[in-house]
């Protein structure tokens, strides 16, 4: 179980399956083509994703584009962590209006993050969860229950 903290832009709860997309070279590619155009490569890095078929799910990133966001479409986000981005960023203006938890500013190794991984997002709190045990599980979603009524 692996704990990291981040600053929280929008609060939320959410509680899946992760989808870590790989990006290493952000700036090259934003410079080349629009940012739809550099998405779908994750596992790494190289195999190409259809969204269309993904299960909601936490999106977990270097940095994360509106455009992105759209792509991968709101039904399909239970929440997003970024290593980089700030509160006043589109994507955080965006997830506030889309009422997704999200956490950016997170000191993580996406290496160490697999797709695939249990995690909990916990958007209150400016905290996200991974390789989550079921001990872990049940209070949180208790709490996020809890929260929902």
């Amino acid at each position: 179980m692996e704990t990291y903290k981040g600053e929280s832009i929008c609060k939320g709860f959410a509680m899946g399956n992760v989808i870590v997309l790989k990006d290493k070279d952000v700036k090259k590619k934003r410079r080349r083509a629009d940012d739809s155009d550099r998405l779908l490569k994750i596992l790494q890095g190289r195999e190409e994703v259809d969204f269309s078929s993904m299960g909601p799910s936490i999106i977990v990133a270097e940095d994360l584009s509106p455009g992105e966001m759209m792509r991968i479409g709101k039904e399909k986000i239970l929440a997003f962590v970024t290593v980089h981005g700030s509160a006043n960023s589109h994507t955080a203006i965006l997830a506030r209006m889309m009422n997704i938890p999200a956490l950016v500013g997170v000191a993580m190794d996406l290496r160490k993050i697999h797709t695939g991984t249990k995690a909990v997002v916990d958007g209150f709190c400016g905290e996200v969860i991974f390789q989550t045990p079921e001990e872990t599980r049940v209070p949180a979603q208790k709490k996020w229950k809890s929260m929902m009524l």
